[in-house]
């Protein structure tokens, strides 16, 4: 796999890891720039996406420089030059969302927070993944689809032909499978609205070792990922649902399990907790089974450290 790097080559970590990176931790996603608004006031335009979140929280809290696999346009080049990418732009403009953050009632000066988010396609269509985009020998692949209405199942069966030729753990953030378009806000935004999940759908996922989503993402989300932990075909599939201030549950072989963590720092998540979680929750499940703990066990100890970490993430916010 070729790499296309926009490092500028002053970070030690980065350098010491590179050869590491590129053979052993891959996160494969939707790129996007995040246009946001807070309390009526329009923030200058950044990177976002799960994908580079995870990338950024590897390497600044383990080291690890992954390479970040995705489809990106020309305007979101110049703020991504800290990250290792596999390809340059492929086109103008980015995938694009924009966050609404406002008070929940008009006139509260206080923490309560409601978002509303709206997307912009890009102008380059999300590349097909093929089975060269995962190395055999590689060990962490995270798979991060962002772009609703997009059919990601060619994808989902890529990744599970090519689970027969590694030993890689996958992870599914699975937020984005969860996210169809309704209305526009007057421009080329459309609102991001939820999808529900069938359960034939959910266990084409078997293939990854641990997906995860928010119980924001999904009406009766634990009891969904309880009821697809026990599916036949998903007895090596562990559904982590996160809940905010309350932790996480992992949902595996029909059994469910809360983790709870220490009460985050505000009602409404930061930008970006999510996929700190996700980022954590993969690395230590990785070392948890190296460490010879079974599946259950490995789950529950890398559940306890992303949910720390996300918290660790709130409060610095």
């Amino acid at each position: 796999m070729d790499t296309h790097s926009t490092s500028t080559g002053d970070d030690p970590i980065g350098r010491a890891s590179a050869d590491v990176s590129e053979r052993s931790v891959l996160v494969i996603g939707d790129l996007c720039l995040d246009d946001n608004e807070v309390d009526g006031r329009d923030l200058a335009p950044s990177w976002g996406s799960p994908a580079l979140f995870i990338a950024r929280h590897l390497r600044l809290e383990y080291g690890i420089t992954p390479v970040v696999s995705g489809a990106y346009g020309e305007d979101l080049l110049p703020l991504i030059t800290e990250f290792s990418l596999d390809r340059g732009p492929t086109c103008a403009r980015s995938l694009s969302y924009r966050n609404i953050v406002e008070p929940v009632h008009p006139h509260d000066s206080g923490s309560a927070h409601a978002r509303v988010q709206y997307w912009r396609p890009a102008t380059c269509e999300p590349y097909a993944l093929s089975g060269a985009d995962i190395p055999a020998d590689a060990e962490l692949v995270y798979f991060c689809p962002l772009t609703p209405d997009l059919d990601r199942v060619a994808d989902i069966r890529t990744i599970a032909s090519a689970a027969a030729a590694t030993t890689a753990v996958k992870v599914l953030l699975a937020q984005g499978l969860m996210r169809v378009s309704g209305q526009t806000n007057g421009t080329a935004y459309r609102r991001v609205e939820r999808r529900d999940i069938t359960d034939s759908e959910a266990l084409t996922w078997a293939c990854f070792d641990i997906v995860v989503f928010s119980d924001e993402d999904l009406q009766d989300a634990i009891a969904k990922a309880t009821r697809w932990s026990a599916a036949p075909g998903a007895h090596e599939t562990g559904f982590i649902v996160t809940e905010g201030e309350l932790g996480a549950t992992v949902c595996f072989r029909g059994d469910a399990t809360r983790v709870p963590t220490r009460p985050v720092a505000h009602e409404t998540s930061p930008v970006g907790a999510g996929d700190v979680f996700g980022a954590t929750v993969g690395l230590e499940f990785r070392d948890a089974v190296r460490d010879g703990l079974d599946r259950h066990d490995a789950l529950l100890r890398a559940v306890a450290a992303a949910t720390a970490a996300a918290s660790r993430h709130v409060a610095n916010a």
